[in-house]
């Protein structure tokens, strides 16, 4: 009597019974989150002759990654298995900067750093961001020191902060409130720029 063609079905059935639990396991859905520019749009036109320049933008390692992060404890950190930044996270905290600074500021022209030869701005502000993030407290937290540089490279001014915002200890609502708070921090280089 020959087994083989035995064995060789069960491993058939098996492999179609694998098949269907796999099918029939789902996982939590991914959620994809963006930044927004929160600042009012401006009314008037121009109310300055000096552009600035966003950049460069440092991110620790931990911070570049496509989830977002919650921090639970002083040395330790998590990320949302099913909720990530719809673009690159550095990317997103640039434009939405570049947005409120135009809004808040009067410059004519906010450009993103690197710029094209010919067109450096007046004033660059170069970025450090530390923590941005689901505090271990429940509110989301940035932390961040900048720069800023007329078109010779002096430094005309610079600061640090750390600027948090409710974000009622949920995964689900920390881009609305890191959008939040990098208005804080657009708000603060504005008024630097004015100076």
């Amino acid at each position: 009597m020959n087994l083989y063609p035995r064995r060789a079905g069960r491993r058939l059935v098996g492999c179609a019974v694998a098949l269907l639990l796999a099918g029939c396991m789902k996982s939590a859905p991914t959620r994809h989150y963006t930044l927004l520019a929160l600042a009012p749009p401006r009314a008037a036109g121009p109310t300055s002759d000096c552009s600035l320049g966003v950049g460069p933008l440092r991110l620790p390692q931990h911070l570049r990654q496509a989830a977002l992060v919650r921090r639970t404890g002083p040395y330790r950190v998590t990320y949302g298995d099913f909720d990530i930044w719809a673009d690159p996270v550095e990317d997103q905290v640039v434009e939405v900067l570049i947005e409120n600074l135009a809004r808040l500021s009067g410059a004519p022209r906010v450009l993103r750093h690197p710029w094209r030869v010919g067109e450096a701005p007046d004033r660059q502000f170069s970025l450090e961001i530390t923590a941005f993030e689901l505090a271990a407290a429940g509110q989301a937290e940035l932390a961040a020191r900048w720069e800023l540089r007329d078109a010779h490279g002096v430094r005309l001014d610079s600061g640090a902060g750390v600027w948090r915002e409710p974000a009622a200890g949920q995964i689900e609502t920390l881009a609305e409130a890191l959008s939040r708070a990098l208005l804080s921090l657009s708000q603060d280089l504005a008024a630097a720029a004015a100076r």
